[in-house]
């Protein structure tokens, strides 16, 4: 977010989190074959996001 937006994130922003998982599903519809149990963009737990080959 920070660095493709310009935006400093912010967990407690309820906007920013609708946005950033609004991002996230749009990414996954459009390079995942079954985007309810992605391959590709995985979910890192207390993390952020991680993108696998």
């Amino acid at each position: 977010m920070e660095q493709v937006l310009e935006l400093r994130y912010d967990e407690a922003d309820r906007s920013q989190v609708s946005r950033l998982n609004t991002a996230i599903r749009r990414l996954r519809e459009c390079i995942e074959e079954t985007p309810s149990q992605p391959r590709f963009l995985r979910t890192e737990s207390g993390e952020g996001y991680r993108l696998l080959p």
